[in-house]
C-alpha cells in the first residue's frame, strides 16, 4: 500500500514537471515544427492519449483511495478485494494504454 502510495505521488509530480517542460519549451505547436508527420494527426493522436491519460489517473486516484479506505477499514483483503483487483486491471491496463500511446506521440513529435 505504501509503495503504490508513493509511485501515485512520484507519477503526479513527474506528469506536472512534464507538463511545465512542455509549456516551457513552447507548447504542441513548437513541438510539431520539428515533426514531418501531418498537424492534424499529431494532433488527434495527442488527444486520444490525453483521453487515455486522464482516465487513467482516474482509475489509478480511485484505486488508491478506495484501497486505502478499504485497508483502514480491514476490508482488504477479505470483503473488498473482488472490486480492489477489478480497479487495478483498469488502472493497469490504462497505465499500459498511456505508455504506448505516449510513446506514439513521442515517434510522432521527435522521431518522424
Amino acid at each position: 500500500m505504501i509503495v503504490q502510495n508513493i509511485i501515485f505521488v512520484v507519477a503526479l509530480v513527474v506528469v506536472a514537471y512534464f507538463e511545465v517542460g512542455v509549456r516551457v519549451g513552447g507548447g504542441f505547436d513548437a513541438f510539431m515544427e520539428g515533426s514531418g508527420v501531418p498537424y492534424t494527426y499529431a494532433l488527434i493522436v495527442l488527444i486520444v492519449h490525453i483521453i487515455i491519460a486522464v482516465a487513467m489517473l482516474f482509475y489509478w486516484g480511485v484505486t488508491i483511495f478506495h484501497g486505502n479506505s478499504n485497508y483502514r477499514k480491514g476490508n482488504l483483503p477479505g470483503h473488498a478485494s473482488r472490486t480492489h483487483k477489478v480497479l487495478a486491471l483498469k488502472t493497469f491496463l490504462t497505465i499500459v494504454f498511456t505508455s504506448f500511446s505516449g510513446v506514439w506521440v513521442y515517434l510522432l513529435l521527435f522521431v518522424y
